[in-house]
């Protein structure tokens, strides 16, 4: 059983984890791949943070389905689903400016 009131601790650990990996790499030289647009950038960054972000959601929340930006839906079956963007504001974060943030959504039911 899915409690939000035990649980949410654990979900805001993956969440600073994330933005703890994003803290080492922000104001460095960072290798950047162009995505859909001019301004819509993949960097190391972005990698590494959802990397770490999945890892411990993985862990922590075996049965539920995770929506990574970069890896993709990992499909369990669960009517629990997390949408995670491990870098909201790469734009920012490549220029230098210091507005980005991770984010991590959590839907039950119906998400498509």
């Amino acid at each position: 059983m899915f409690s939000m009131d035990l649980d949410i601790q654990k979900i805001v650990k993956a969440a600073e984890a994330g933005g703890e990996i994003l803290r080492q790499y922000f104001g460095r030289a960072l290798d950047q791949t162009q995505k859909s647009a001019a301004y819509d950038f993949l960097t190391e960054a972005d990698l590494a943070s959802e990397k770490t972000i999945v890892e411990i959601l993985s862990a922590e929340f075996p049965d539920f389905n995770i929506m990574a930006e970069e890896q993709g839906l990992r499909d369990k079956k669960s009517a629990y689903t997390f949408v995670v963007d491990p870098l909201d504001g790469t734009y920012n974060f490549v220029l230098g400016y210091p507005n980005f943030s991770v984010s991590i959504g959590l839907f039950k039911d119906n998400f498509s």
